[in-house]
């Protein structure tokens, strides 16, 4: 028999459905929105919505979050570019652009995630905790003044890497980024869709630098900024075809590297192109950019019931 903590994992481990969406986002169902025909049937459906919501409820004790972090749930998904760009067809077409195929599926265990790109705030307590030197542009060691809620810049991969350590986190692989990116729709463009960005939904092509995080609309698991504002660190080497040989379950790079993989575009960019879900760009470890920054994930520890329970379609 299944115990609840088991049966609560199962739930809350395979990729969610529209049917939870509301439940994921906390709010109490709406009862009134149900069919009435028939007490009986009217009976039955308040049973079964007052379940789901209690189950959401009984997830989040589950599989709790630490405050700032969101619960990115396990499952399969299309990582890569399915769609044609307009010039990707010429003959001529710079390779590199291309680093994005093939479409495959790829399978990634769940894992918490910050909701947010680190910020100057944050991060200033871990400068003042490990003595680690700041970023350069900070003059005296101090965070500019009313930027404390922007995106840290001008790290390194080293100092994202060391910072996420100092939290007992990590940086956050290529595919994970990708799958908390999309959300639970394959194949589309951006987070929101195949529409593009408006300045209601990303920081972009801007030239005044980062925003406020979190100022932007959340993409579907409750993201900040996960387009846009800064590029982000992630944990992976850079190949541009690896997409041909990686494996299909929780890949995490290749095994050495000269670049480390950025996504997400900046504050800076206007390419609709650098935007997008799949985009991939790279930088040497040791670059500290005004437009690189980084947010952090915690694998999600799992008991053995809880895996195999993770591991159902």
């Amino acid at each position: 028999m299944n115990s609840p903590r088991s049966t609560a994992a199962r739930a809350c481990l395979a990729p969610a459905t529209a049917s939870n969406s509301e439940q994921r986002r906390g709010a109490p169902p709406n009862l009134q929105l149900y069919s009435r025909t028939g007490e009986r049937g009217a009976n039955s459906v308040r049973t079964a919505v007052l379940f789901l919501y209690l189950l959401g409820l009984l997830c989040t004790a589950s599989i709790a979050a630490e405050p700032g972090m969101v619960f990115i749930p396990g499952g399969e998904f299309s990582r890569g570019r399915s769609y044609d760009w307009p010039d990707t067809r010429l003959a001529w077409y710079p390779n590199p652009l291309k680093d994005d195929t093939p479409v495959r599926k790829t399978y990634v265990n769940p894992f918490h995630m910050d909701e947010s790109e680190v910020t100057n705030e944050i991060y200033g307590a871990f400068v003042k905790a490990t003595h680690r030197k700041p970023p350069y542009h900070w003059l005296k060691g101090e965070i500019p003044k009313g930027r404390e809620k922007h995106p840290v810049v001008n790290v390194s991969w080293d100092d994202a890497a060391a910072f996420c350590a100092w939290q007992g986190k990590r940086l956050p692989t290529e595919a994970e980024w990708e799958r908390a990116s999309r959300g639970l729709d394959d194949g589309r463009m951006y987070p929101w869709g195949d529409s593009n960005p408006t300045s209601k939904m990303a920081v972009y092509g801007s030239d005044t630098g980062p925003e406020t995080v979190c100022s932007k609309e959340r993409n579907y698991f409750g993201l900040c900024d996960i387009i846009g504002n800064v590029w982000e660190w992630t944990a992976d080497w850079y190949d541009r075809k690896y997409y041909e040989v990686a494996p299909d379950h929780d890949p995490l790079g290749p095994a050495q590297g000269i670049y480390r993989v950025l996504r997400g575009g900046s504050w800076f960019d206007q390419p609709i192109l650098f935007l997008t879900c799949s985009y991939r760009s790279w930088a040497r470890p040791a670059e500290r950019s005004p437009t690189i920054g980084f947010r952090c994930v915690r694998s999600v520890t799992l008991h053995k019931a809880e895996h195999r329970a993770s591991l159902s379609p």
